[in-house]
């Protein structure tokens, strides 16, 4: 009797900063490794593989004359719109599952738990982001997700709902996103009413 050799699953981690003062929403974000082609049909998506492990690191940034003292985690959200994979005449439209996630039932899915990052500032993320006169903060999600195994293609949101601390004021909520595109495998590329692969999104 064999036995088959078992074989790590990768690991994936998507790191978001944002500055205690900033006036935009929006979130500065990487994956790391690189999961964004530059070339070929998933350039300008971001690229998952079957049951590749996703983790996220969170780092806030705030001048210390302002005071910023830390923050916490309300809500870390994923949210994801299927798109088309399979478009044939005189069959049903099929779209991918709702989620790209193992155990994901619905489009959205919660990461839960997060605790200071032991090795804070020593990511190459971090290290580019690093300014003087400013403190930096950083939260690890306890957990993972993992990536299913059927490919398909999507429009995902990433929603964060934090908590900031400032010395001698009241904490502040603030809500900030990003919304990349993404996909697992070759996605899963409809077809036109020809049975011609459609091309995906720019």
């Amino acid at each position: 009797m064999t036995q088959e050799s078992s074989q790590d699953p990768e690991q994936c981690t998507l790191s978001v900063s944002f500055d205690a003062q900033q006036l935009s929403s929006q979130l500065n974000w990487q994956f790391e490794p690189n999961s964004l082609p530059w070339y070929g049909g998933n350039a300008g998506a971001i690229l998952f593989n079957p049951k590749e492990q996703l983790s996220v690191e969170i780092l806030a940034f705030g001048s210390k004359a302002s005071g910023f003292d830390g923050f916490k985690v309300i809500e870390c959200a994923i949210l994801t719109r299927p798109q088309i994979t399979r478009l044939t005449p005189g069959e049903a439209v099929r779209f991918a599952s709702p989620s790209p996630f193992d155990g994901a039932t619905g489009a959205c899915v919660l990461m839960e738990g997060f605790s200071p990052e032991p090795a804070l500032g020593q990511s190459a993320f971090a290290e580019r982001l690093r300014q003087p006169g400013y403190s930096m903060y950083g939260l690890q999600s306890d957990g993972f997700l993992t990536v299913a195994k059927a490919p398909g293609r999507w429009d995902l949101s990433f929603y964060l709902t934090v908590e900031l601390a400032f010395a001698g004021r009241e904490p502040v909520r603030r809500v900030y996103y990003f919304d990349p595109e993404s996909e697992v495998g070759d996605g899963g590329h409809p077809t036109d009413g020809g049975g011609r692969r459609t091309q995906p999104r720019k």
